[in-house]
């Protein structure tokens, strides 16, 4: 079992969902504050998809969050 947390074949950059650059403010060198995500509603059940491995090393990206919305609006 391996001591620290984080993969370090994980990319934090990118989406664990589905590749994509998740535009994380605070790896661009900016304030927490001054990212996307924090106006976002990321719901529980989009976070439950990310793979055990991947959770709490990289940011969802926008593109999933925006699809998982509109999936759970249409039901699909």
């Amino acid at each position: 079992m391996r001591e620290d947390k984080y993969d370090a074949d994980v990319d934090p950059s990118r989406c664990p969902l589905c590749g994509g650059d998740n535009r994380c403010a605070i790896l661009q060198g900016a304030e927490i504050d001054s990212c996307w995500c924090r106006a976002a509603a990321i719901p529980r059940g989009l976070l439950e998809r990310v793979p055990a491995e991947r959770a709490g090393q990289a940011c969802i990206c926008a593109a999933c969050v925006a699809a998982y919305h509109r999936e759970t609006a249409t039901g699909r």
